[in-house]
């Protein structure tokens, strides 16, 4: 493990994680963790490789691997830190996560990946957060890559559990994009989050999810904007900006061609038919 951390009771911000390296490898639970449970925001954790890196796994205990940014404590203040993650590819696999979160009051960090060739959650999740203790917005996920593939249950996912505040944004610029049994959501109980994709094929596969739902009372659904040549929704896939007591979100998506299968939808429904979202295609 390294960690960098503000301890309960304690004032002043967590200090960074930095590691430049060809390759970086996390497995069997090691962690990067930057965190806060007293009054001062949680450090970055910054990591640049040449090569690749790999988060793979969990610990006898079932702790996972991977990168973590916390305001971890309910009575902590102060905001989640970034993870910057700079490389040729990126793979998370077998319950390895990419996290920053918080349980306090602040918003929640963000997440940015840039990997020239592939960025891969197989099993494993990237997620902003914050938690139905905290009080604050979730931070946004931002990957820019050539592949970005989602499997096996794998989540991309900004969202916050708190009243009162808003899920983060999800935006991705890749040349293509897969997920097969995978999510990408922005979902929330509070403020809307919205998720923006742009690639060459979008393609979903075996009930993958794209979804900017809102559960809280007169809460929007997100937005959705989608500019792909090629988008494929198939094996039961959803896209859905549906909202459980209010208006649904806007789905807006740009494509030269659209392949849906008859058990796969695109919706926008709200609490009533009168309340649905736009959908534009």
């Amino acid at each position: 493990y390294v960690f960098s951390t503000v301890e309960d009771g304690a004032s002043g911000k967590s200090g960074n994680i930095t590691i430049t390296t060809g390759s970086l490898a996390l497995t069997n639970g090691a962690e990067l963790v930057a965190t806060s449970y007293g009054r001062g925001d949680a450090g970055n954790v910054n990591i640049k490789a040449g090569d690749t890196v790999r988060f793979d796994g969990r610990n006898r205990s079932g702790f996972p691997s991977g990168a973590f940014t916390n305001v971890e404590s309910q009575n902590a203040v102060g905001k989640g830190g970034d993870i910057n993650i700079h490389t040729g590819s990126l793979y998370l696999s077998n319950g390895a996560i990419v996290n920053a979160r918080t349980r306090g009051q602040g918003d929640g960090g963000n997440v940015n990946i840039i990997a020239r060739e592939t960025v891969s959650f197989d099993r494993s999740n990237a997620i902003s957060s914050v938690l139905s203790t905290g009080v604050g917005k979730s931070g946004n996920i931002r990957i820019t890559t050539e592949l970005l593939e989602i499997l096996n249950g794998a989540k991309l996912s900004a969202i916050t559990e708190a009243s009162n505040n808003a899920a983060g944004n999800i935006d991705v610029a890749a040349n293509s994009i897969r997920l097969d049994q995978g999510t990408i959501s922005a979902d929330t109980t509070a403020g809307q989050g919205n998720i923006n994709l742009r690639s060459r094929d979008l393609i979903l596969l075996r009930g993958s999810n794209i979804t900017t739902n809102a559960g809280g009372s007169e809460v929007i659904g997100g937005n959705i904007d989608i500019n792909t040549d090629v988008l494929a929704l198939l094996q039961g896939s959803n896209i859905t900006a549906d909202s459980v007591n209010s208006r649904g979100g806007n789905i807006d998506i740009k494509t030269q061609g659209l392949f849906r299968s008859l058990d796969s939808r695109i919706k926008a429904s709200g609490a009533t038919s009168a309340l649905s979202g736009n959908v534009n295609i």
